[in-house]
């Protein structure tokens, strides 16, 4: 009964801000509290069996857990400002205030909310409203190359991206765009696009790109 009450509870520590989180942390106190409610269900259903079956059916129970692949292939590191949450019951992560994580070539940083979903390896990011009413904008890195963006979704074992009112350096010019979905191969689809290289938030003039694709390095 104890463990079947953790495990539909919330797990919410707080973070200082010199703290450093490791997110497989959390799917190792997840897979620990599974087999130990697993190997408790075992011995339930070997209480009830008789000796009799017992000797005539050794593969009745197997009260050895299999070993199961850990959620991630390399550790997430990250730090906030304000809150982290767990949350066992349904596997997802959430962060609060300046987030940053960093997962082998790539980091998310300046993300006042970030979700992350363990189970589909989903990760989202977005700004919130700061003290003057401006919403603030997550910084994606992959890589050599840096987006500002709105939002953004990204999944950690596809390394696909789809990315909404992004901004990023790209060769000489700066590029502009409302929707842009990044391929694992760094190939970029944009939809409503500028390319400029007027540096402003708003450029003056620009090349207007109703469907693109950017091919880096060609």
């Amino acid at each position: 009964i104890l463990f079947s009450v953790v495990l539909c509870c919330e797990f919410i520590p707080t973070l200082s801000k010199a703290e450093t989180t490791d997110f497989r942390y959390a799917t190792q106190l997840i897979d620990s509290i599974k087999k130990i409610s697993e190997g408790i269900d075992s011995l339930r259903v070997a209480s009830t069996l008789t000796p009799d079956s017992l000797a005539t059916d050794s593969l009745a129970v197997d009260t050895v857990a299999k070993k199961k692949k850990s959620f991630l292939d390399d550790i997430i590191t990250g730090k906030n400002k304000d809150s982290l949450i767990y949350n066992l019951k349904t596997n997802k992560v959430r962060i609060f205030k300046d987030g940053e994580i960093n997962y082998q070539n790539i980091q998310l940083k300046s993300a006042d909310h970030i979700n992350i979903d363990m189970a589909t390896r989903d990760v989202e990011a977005y700004g919130m409203p700061n003290d003057s009413g401006k919403t603030t904008r997550p910084i994606f890195v992959d890589k050599e190359s840096e987006y500002v963006m709105d939002t953004l979704r990204y999944n950690l074992k596809s390394e696909k991206a789809k990315i909404k009112s992004v901004f990023t350096k790209e060769g000489e010019g700066f590029l502009h765009g409302k929707v842009i979905k990044k391929m694992p191969n760094n190939d970029i689809n944009i939809a409503g696009g500028k390319y400029t290289t007027c540096d402003a938030e708003h450029p003056h003039f620009y090349i207007a790109m109703t469907k693109a694709k950017l091919i880096p390095g060609k």
